[in-house]
């Protein structure tokens, strides 16, 4: 692996620490959580992404309402330069970290996370992940079975036709298929 993604990971990882502890605190402050009609618009929509600050996404389970996976999306301007000249081209990078819910496991398939913008949508290449997607650590995944108390982070790099500053929405579109929630303990 060349040397510029190598320093990339190194430079993700401080900025998203930081990004979670803002989020995390925000969380467990503000109980409130998602009103019913936010769930639902954000089903069928997505949630809007903040410039310069981080989001929270729940998604649920379609059948039972049941928390299944936290989302925390995070953008900063200045981060997203640092990546467009290491990287070598425009692109607008989102930084994920993605939890299940407590005592549960699940299954989370990153390439069903959609991006939305103007009535245009995009998903990460899943036949060239690294293309689209920067693990944050080498050596743990992004993607696949999720247990209680896993966390996955990574960056993606949206393509140059994203304009942050436009309302840009995310989503987690996993209609298709319909995983029953299980209990952690019994995996």
């Amino acid at each position: 692996m060349n040397k510029s993604i190598l320093n990339l990971r190194t430079m993700l990882n401080m900025h998203f620490k930081y990004f979670l502890l803002v989020v995390v605190g925000a969380v467990m402050l503000y109980p409130g959580g998602e009103s019913a009609a936010q769930s639902k618009y954000t089903k069928t929509t997505g949630r809007l992404v903040k410039k310069d600050g981080v989001t929270a996404y729940i998604v649920r389970d379609d059948m039972s309402k049941a928390l299944k996976l936290t989302m925390l999306v995070a953008h900063k301007s200045t981060f997203s330069e640092r990546v467009v000249k290491m990287v070598g081209h425009d692109v607008v990078p989102l930084t994920f970290s993605v939890s299940p819910a407590p005592s549960t496991a699940i299954y989370f398939d990153p390439f069903k996370i959609k991006f939305i913008q103007n009535g245009k949508a995009w998903s990460a290449d899943s036949l060239d992940p690294e293309k689209d997607v920067i693990r944050l650590n080498e050596n743990e995944p992004f993607g696949g079975t999720m247990k209680n108390g896993d966390t996955h982070q990574a960056v993606f790099l949206l393509p140059g036709w994203f304009d942050i500053n436009a309302p840009l929405y995310v989503r987690y579109d996993d209609q298709a298929k319909h995983v029953p929630l299980v209990s952690a303990e019994t995996e």
